[in-house]
């Protein structure tokens, strides 16, 4: 789980000093996905960090937003 957390981090890192404002970013850890919105909550002080960086991170951008597809989608690539 935690280096879905990086990865989320990462590209947003890079996204943010690409210069983009509006993001839409598509993971396939639906779990990530739903504790990154709210819905569910992070129980690990390590995941909790990340997510707290993700959050903060997030905080830059103009509008951002998460959102969970399977792996199977054929227009992800990984």
């Amino acid at each position: 789980m935690v280096s879905e957390y990086y990865a989320i981090y990462k590209s947003l890192e890079s996204a943010y000093y690409e210069g983009y404002q509006n993001i839409h970013l598509f993971s396939d850890c639906e779990v990530a996905v739903s504790q990154l919105i709210g819905h569910s909550a992070v129980r690990s002080t390590e995941l909790s960090r990340y997510c707290d960086a993700i959050k903060d991170l997030a905080q830059k951008f103009e509008s951002i937003r998460f959102e969970f597809t399977p792996r199977e989608n054929p227009y992800i690539c990984l």
